[in-house]
Parts: C-alpha cells; sequence; structure tokens
C-alpha cells in the first residue's frame, strides 16, 4: 500500500512532542510491515521542497514552516494545507493528522484520506476561546471529517466523542490507538541501572530520595500546575523528595513562578528540548510518573514511562491499560486526589507496580498500531487483503 501521512511537524526533524513521535514511529512501523510511507511536513527552514530518506520513510517537507498555534502560525498552518493540496498524487491512502488534508478534501477528494484529530482539545476549550478560534481552527476539522472516509479514534471512550463533536455515523471511527516503542525503551532504560546512582549525583538528587516525573507539553490542558500544587503538598523536611518536569510551553513562566510561591525552586527539576537519550536517563532515575491532563484519554508518555517500567499516577485508565496493579488511578480530578496518591506512592514498594505496568503495555506496541492502522486504511480505500 502507497501511503501518505500528512503532518505539520514530525519527529525528530521539529520536536519531541507527542504527536510528533507518534507520525514519526507509526510511520516507520509502516515501513517496517513492507508499505511504501511518504511523510509530508511543513519546512525545517528551507525556502525550497526538502526530501529526505530515513528509517524506511521518505520526508517531503514543504516550503512553510508551523511552529505553534498563533495567529500568523495558524495563517501558515493554511498555506500548509494549500501546498499539501498540490502534493497528493498516486497514493492508496492519506493519513491526515489535523486538517493538513482539509484543502485537498475540500477541493480534489479523489484519494481516501482518514483524519486523525487525536484529542479534540479545541473542541473542549472554554466557550469564548471555542468562538475565536472557530473559523481557523475547528470548522477546517469539521468540515474535513465530513468528506474523508473515516476517522482514527485511539479507544473507546474516543469513539463516541468523535461522532458527538462531529455529527458523524459510528461506522467511520476506525481504531488506530496511541502506540509506544516498548521494547526499545524498556532496553535502554534497563541499561542505565547501574548508572542510577550516578546519573542522581549529577543531578543533585539524594540516592535515597523518591522521585516523580512529569512529561508534557507545558500547556493549560496539561494541568501541570496542579501536579506542582500536589508535589507542594506532600513535600516536608522529612521527606527526600523531587519533582521533575520535562517539556517546554505557553505555562513555563507561570509553573516556575508558583514554585517560587510555594518554596519548591530547590525541589522541582526541569528540562526542555532534550533527545531521546537524556530522558530515558532521567526515567531510569524517577520512580513513578505523574500526568494530570482532563481531556486525554491516552497519554503517550505515560505509555513510555510505562515501558520504561515505571507505574502512573493518572485520572484516566489510558482506555483500560492502567489499573490499580501498575498504578493509581485518582477518582477526582484535583490537587487533592493527586497528593493523595503520591502519598501512597511514597510510602509504597513499587517495584510490582512496575512491572505489572511494563507487561500492561506491550499492547500498545507501535508493530500493533501500525496493523491496527492498516485494518482502517484498508476499509478507507475499499481495499481488501493489502
Amino acid at each position: 500500500m502507497k501511503i501518505a501521512l500528512v503532518s505539520r511537524r514530525v519527529f525528530p526533524f521539529h520536536g519531541y512532542g507527542g504527536m510528533e513521535k507518534y507520525v514519526y514511529f507509526l510511520a516507520r512501523s509502516l515501513a517496517k510491515l513492507g508499505h511504501h510511507v511518504d511523510v509530508i511536513s511543513s519546512s525545517k527552514g528551507n525556502k525550497s521542497i526538502e526530501k529526505e530518506f530515513k528509517d524506511g520513510i521518505n520526508f517531503i517537507f514543504l516550503p512553510v514552516k508551523v511552529e505553534g498555534f498563533v495567529p500568523l502560525q495558524i495563517l501558515k498552518y493554511h498555506i500548509f494545507s494549500l501546498k499539501v493540496s498540490k502534493m497528493l498524487k498516486d497514493y492508496d491512502i492519506v493519513h491526515s493528522f489535523g486538517w493538513s488534508a482539509f484543502y485537498y478534501l475540500m477541493f480534489k477528494n479523489k484519494i481516501p484520506v482518514i483524519l486523525q484529530a487525536f484529542d479534540n482539545e479545541s473542541f473542549k476549550i472554554e466557550w469564548w476561546k471555542r468562538a475565536l478560534i472557530f473559523f481557523p481552527i475547528n470548522l477546517p476539522l469539521l468540515l474535513a471529517a465530513k468528506r474523508c472516509k473515516a476517522i482514527a479514534s485511539c479507544g473507546s471512550r474516543q469513539d463516541k466523542e468523535i461522532v458527538d463533536i462531529y455529527g458523524v455515523g459510528p461506522g467511520v471511527v476506525k481504531r488506530v490507538s496511541d502506540g509506544v516503542d516498548v521494547h526499545s525503551i524498556h532496553d535502554k532504560v534497563i541499561s542505565l541501572a547501574s548508572k542510577r546512582s550516578g546519573l542522581r549525583d549529577s543531578l543533585d538528587i539524594p540516592k535515597d530520595a523518591f522521585v516523580i516525573i512529569n512529561v508534557n507539553r507545558l500547556a493549560p490542558t496539561k494541568n501541570v500546575d496542579l501536579i506542582i500544587r500536589a508535589f507542594s503538598k506532600v513535600k516536608s523536611p522529612n521527606k527526600e523528595i523531587r519533582l521533575i518536569i520535562v517539556g517546554s510551553g505557553p505555562e513555563e513562566e507561570k509553573l516556575r513562578k508558583l514554585e517560587s510561591d510555594l518554596g519548591l525552586k530547590d525541589d522541582v527539576l526541569h528540562f526542555k528540548g532534550i533527545p531521546d537519550d537524556r530522558l530515558y536517563e532521567l526515567l531510569s532515575i524517577s520512580d513513578i510518573f505523574i500526568e494530570a491532563s482532563k481531556i486525554e484519554y491516552v497519554v503517550i508518555t505515560a505509555l513510555e514511562a510505562m515501558s520504561a517500567g515505571l507505574p502512573v499516577i493518572s485520572f484516566h485508565d489510558q482506555e483500560g491499560i492502567l489499573g490499580a496493579s501498575c498504578g493509581f488511578v485518582c477518582d477526582v480530578m484535583d490537587e487533592n486526589s493527586l497528593a493523595s496518591a503520591l502519598d501512597k506512592a511514597c510510602i509504597s514498594d513499587l517495584t510490582e507496580k512496575g512491572k505489572a505496568a511494563y507487561s500492561a503495555v506491550l499492547e500498545k506496541d507501535w508493530e500493533n498500531v501500525a496493523k491496527e492502522a492498516v485494518k482502517a486504511y484498508s476499509f478507507a480505500a475499499g481495499i481488501n487483503g493489502r
């Protein structure tokens, strides 16, 4: 099958976020299954079309760089989508991340397209923010959803959400789960076990400290402020406890001020823009992963932590794979429930929970997700047995 994955950004060229990694790892896994895979993305900085072959994937970078969602970047996203519409030829299927293929769907729509909107965040924000972004962002998504052949969903909860938001029938919603490079992450973190003490020393973290890690874009929907407030509730002079936050975003300055106001500046370590090898080092010295998104059913960084053998604290069960055996699912979405889970974690032997987390996440390995994607593509393209 000849497949085009279309995304404004892709790892490792544009960053280390969840979407960027999703596109790359899905493309790589599809290529390993023997499919021809092109990833069409925005520029790395050049003013002309650039092509690169890496890990079995043909990367095509169009001459417009999309870096965020401020007004100028939204305009660039529309320009990118227009340029994409001219590039899509001779494919069996187009997998559009967000509304990257919007203009193709509106004006050409000859090749079947499957839409992936991830967590539909733009439909869950305050009403006045939704009003501001309706025409430039949400309307293109709604129109794209009406014209595509299928919409990808990460799990059963999102199935219903897609039907409700986009007004489509359940028959067009097809499973393409969130994935993770389980075995690679696990092997790399295990190989770092003997360096754990030295890595902690290099960061001035006591050998016996309880270390919590969060990896996220620092945006309002991620609720990292709740994590910091929960951390402040369990931090005491009698507990050696540290919080590692990996990520950057519009909330960074606000979060650092919150830490200062709560007297936590020496207890919270920040990292951003780090390569995967550095992330694996940080996972290897941590005892538990915590995330507090109220709108995401599955958080890829939580799956990465589980691959590293870490139990997880979350408001969600990560589409059924996170249970009491491998972490703590909070019943109430607030800082007190997070603090309660942290209190329990601090006094628990987490060894068995870590092992259970690794076993539970195996089903999310990218090879399995790629096979799901092929089934969804075959449905959208009307292809059987390919």
